[in-house]
């Protein structure tokens, strides 16, 4: 199992932009549904602030898969709520 490195404070504010980029680039080219929910939780928990492990929202944890479309579409509409 790999080892979680911790990100200073300083790190935080361009790690967040990295993630918004990416995430942006994941919208626009839905290739990889699963990398994008990667990139969007870790978005979610960098932007959130909650101790412990956050309540990250239903559908970002158990997506339908048998529906990309719908998901894609919840995966844009929370980004932007971020």
């Amino acid at each position: 199992m790999a080892c979680r490195h911790q990100l200073t404070e300083k790190e935080v504010p361009e790690a967040i932009i990295g993630l918004q980029l990416r995430l942006r680039q994941h919208l626009e080219t839905r290739e990889d549904l699963s990398r994008a929910l990667t990139c969007y939780r870790a978005l979610y928990r960098l932007t959130m602030h909650e101790a412990h492990r956050p309540s990250y929202p239903e559908w970002s944890v158990k997506p339908d898969l048998e529906h990309p479309d719908i998901v894609w579409a919840q995966l844009k509409t929370g980004a932007q709520q971020l």
